[in-house]
């Protein structure tokens, strides 16, 4: 790390860049800066100036990033894990087992993050919107909600559901050229703390699909979950309303305004 922050610095990158990229902060960063700067063994940190190759300064190659995604596809189950869906603590274990290199849960998050993995906090997908309607019902119904799953002894999450490849990234566009098959979407749910927990399918988005992962989620979840999702065509099945109803002790199912 000290390394890092003084090569950094050496080929003129600022503190508050070199302090993201090795993910301290900037204080931390000076200190190490102004330290090397008062040593007597500067030239022994002094780089040439040179461009980042592809895939440089990254844990893991193109073949094995390839192999963890294909991984992904399937169910943690039969990686052995009894977890029922993917999480980041269980990437970080899967990336140890599949490949066998030992990675901190910030890399492991940050390879989730680039392969488009990883939603935005709750909210933060709304951060655009500033109305009248989004200040009053984050201060009123959102509120309510939080109350209501405190209560409860449950969490509010948020459901994420977007299609994967076409053009988010290139490991994507060899996966799927690889296998010949469509693209995969991604279904995840983020609790207002922040944990992460999907799948990815192969399949279209629908109410089998919803269900799937909805059965997944309250078993990986402790207390009851009140999850807020963005009204769809799918959701509205007398399947999913009939499945709703046998589990709503375990979940219940809050559709967020339209303008959100």
């Amino acid at each position: 790390m000290r390394r890092d922050i003084i090569r950094l610095r050496s080929q003129g990158a600022t503190n508050r860049a070199a302090a993201k990229s090795v993910g301290i902060s900037e204080r931390h960063a000076n200190v190490i800066w102004q330290n090397y700067l008062q040593s007597d063994n500067l030239p022994l940190f002094v780089w040439k100036r040179r461009g980042r190759q592809n895939g440089e300064q990254r844990s893991l190659s193109h073949v094995q990033e390839l192999s963890l995604l294909n991984m992904l596809l399937n169910e943690p189950a039969k990686m052995k894990f009894r977890s029922a869906l993917w999480t980041r603590e269980l990437f970080q274990r899967a990336i140890k087992r599949r490949v066998g290199i030992v990675v901190p849960i910030r890399t492991a998050g940050e390879y989730l993050k680039r392969w488009g993995l990883i939603p935005q906090k709750p909210l933060e997908m709304f951060s655009d919107i500033k109305s009248p309607e989004l200040l009053a019902w984050v201060n009123g119904d959102y509120q309510n909600i939080i109350g209501h799953s405190k209560a409860a002894g449950g969490e509010v999450h948020w459901l994420v559901v977007k299609s994967l490849g076409g053009g988010i990234s290139k490991i994507y566009d060899d996966l799927y050229i690889e296998k010949k098959k469509k693209a995969a979407i991604l279904i995840a749910a983020i609790s207002n703390r922040g944990q992460i927990r999907f799948i990815m399918n192969r399949s279209e988005m629908s109410s089998a699909v919803f269900e799937y992962f909805l059965s997944r989620l309250t078993t990986d979840t402790r207390g009851k979950v009140f999850l807020l999702a963005k009204p769809a065509q799918w959701q509205d099945q007398d399947s999913i309303k009939a499945w709703l109803v046998e589990n709503e002790s375990k979940i219940e199912l809050i559709y967020l305004p339209p303008f959100l």
